[in-house]
């Protein structure tokens, strides 16, 4: 069923910009394009993703994300891969790509709201490259839409985090993650 809205959501894509005259846009630049520009989902609209009757671990995940994302209130936006992110507070200059040098901010909860970690609380940005170190792909993705200054919720299915195994103690096995981060450096 979902692969089923995926390949839906891409042809409906695919249409709306290569349907329009003198766009020589091709399908593999509008997956990528979405990935990279996507559409804010506004709460009436989160029920689209909502499974009736949850059977695998994403689908009750899925419907677990869009009960926390209606419960705060959130209009995020929502990625060809299941990641929903809401920039609360837009940067400046360039996006971050891959091999940037980057200073975050972050405080990591459960969807229960338990904060299971924060440089905030431990006043100690997090420094790395993009791309060289052990992220989870949720941040790889998410950090792509930031600049620098920018603010940002990201909510991490568990496929995108830390799947079944986990992290040490704090985290774990499939448990979905949500991210309250500030991008204080790019260089």
């Amino acid at each position: 069923m979902k692969k089923a809205v995926q390949i839906i959501s891409i042809a409906l894509v695919t249409m709306s910009f290569g349907c329009k005259p003198g766009n020589n846009t091709t399908t593999t630049d509008v997956v990528t394009a979405n990935i990279l520009v996507n559409k804010t989902v506004d709460i009436n609209q989160m029920y689209q993703f909502y499974y009736n009757d949850p059977q695998t671990l994403d689908e009750r995940q899925e419907n677990d994300i869009i009960d926390y994302i209606i419960d705060k209130n959130l209009t995020p936006t929502r990625s060809i891969t299941g990641l929903y992110y809401q920039i609360t507070q837009e940067g400046t200059g360039e996006r971050v790509k891959p091999g940037d040098q980057l200073e975050v901010h972050y405080t990591g909860s459960f969807l229960d709201g338990q904060v299971f970690d924060s440089s905030v609380q431990r006043d100690k940005s997090l420094k790395f490259k993009l791309g060289t170190t052990g992220l989870i792909q949720g941040w790889l993705e998410g950090l792509r839409y930031m600049k620098e200054g920018s603010k940002m919720t990201l909510i991490v299915p568990s496929r995108l985090a830390y799947q079944g195994q986990g992290f040490n103690t704090m985290i774990g096995p499939d448990m979905p993650l949500s991210f309250d981060m500030e991008l204080l450096k790019l260089n």
